[in-house]
């Protein structure tokens, strides 16, 4: 009888704490629920289709085909567009940005061609920013994004090199 009667006592002197822990562990629960419904309903990212998310034309601000701006061949092959992508995806992934390893890509990248070649090859994927802390660590409620949605979460401009003209010349706003 002793610890219930310590209980008693304790919620009776500490009601409204225990009352907000109560609370809280409600709200945390409906709100990991509800993210679980949203991805379940929102089904399996597809990187491979521009209409997943973005602007009306998926683009999310500024990406144009190669093939409308005249860009040229690719001097990469598929292959080492896919490589670069995940280099570039590997930069961006978690706490913490690589500017080094960005610019090495794009140091490699030698026309509007090849950008366009690795912005395809790196898709759609989840982003997701907790305090500052963004990449895919907490994808669970972010945003499907391109190369271009991506780089403009992480990097600023002047800390990249020539990424962001590279990226203006092949049509995508950085």
């Amino acid at each position: 009888m002793e610890p219930r009667l310590s209980f008693n006592e304790f919620y009776q002197s500490n009601r409204f704490a225990v009352n907000a822990v109560i609370g809280l562990g409600v709200l945390t629960l409906l709100a990991v629920g509800g993210v679980a419904i949203a991805k379940a309903l929102r089904g399996p990212a597809n990187n491979e289709n521009p209409d997943v998310a973005g602007d009306e034309d998926g683009t999310y601000g500024g990406a144009t085909p190669a093939e409308e701006t005249g860009t040229g061949q690719a001097t990469i092959s598929n292959t080492k567009a896919t490589s670069l992508a995940s280099k570039l995806y590997d930069a961006m992934e978690s706490c913490g940005t690589y500017e080094y390893m960005i610019k090495d890509v794009f140091a490699e990248l030698q026309n509007p061609a090849d950008v366009n070649l690795v912005v395809q090859k790196f898709g759609y994927r989840n982003y997701g920013s907790v305090m500052g802390c963004g990449g895919n660590t907490y994808s669970w409620y972010g945003t499907d994004g391109d190369l271009a949605y991506w780089l403009r979460q992480e990097v600023d401009c002047e800390d990249v090199g020539d990424t962001c003209e590279k990226m203006a010349e092949a049509g995508y706003i950085v």
